[in-house]
């Protein structure tokens, strides 16, 4: 995947030379906006940017939970996905998304399947959460990437 956006950012660089620092920033601007939306929707579906399924969440039984508790299932991250804390960022020299506040360690926590206490508690356990690619590129990213900038090329 490195080698495809290797290529991909020497031809976004070729094409950029082209155009003045202010519609590199207007590019670079319309080109995060639309990298949140994908990686907003595809957090939504649960689903990586290689298309895959994400590793679900461990089920809990019901004989552990205490009363009035509530059992967490289906979809994760929901919140996360809102602007609130997926942020986009852009300048005439490049376009970021990425994940702000206190959402930002969760998600890295998540992204690299790295060992974290299972809540705020003291003394609360700690695991080994698996990897689940949050932030990314697809095949459709690229392409939506070109045609973006192949439109501005051409106004």
């Amino acid at each position: 995947m490195t080698e495809d956006l290797a290529e991909l950012d020497a031809l976004l660089a070729d094409l950029a030379r082209r155009l003045t620092a202010p519609e590199r920033r207007k590019l670079g601007q319309d080109l995060a906006d639309q990298l949140r939306r994908s990686n907003a929707d595809r957090i939504g579906r649960n689903v990586t940017p290689t298309g895959e399924a994400m590793v679900a969440r461990k089920k809990r039984l019901r004989e552990n939970v205490t009363p009035g508790e509530r059992i967490k299932s289906g979809r994760m991250f929901l919140r996360a996905r809102s602007p609130r804390f997926l942020r986009k960022q852009a300048s005439a020299s490049e376009a970021v998304v990425r994940f702000a506040g206190s959402a930002a360690r969760i998600m890295r926590v998540h992204q690299f399947g790295e060992i974290d206490a299972v809540d705020r508690k003291p003394g609360a356990p700690r695991v080994q959460y698996p990897a689940r690619e949050l932030l990314g590129y697809s095949e459709a990213d690229r392409q939506m990437i070109l045609d973006v900038v192949l439109r501005h090329l051409g106004t």
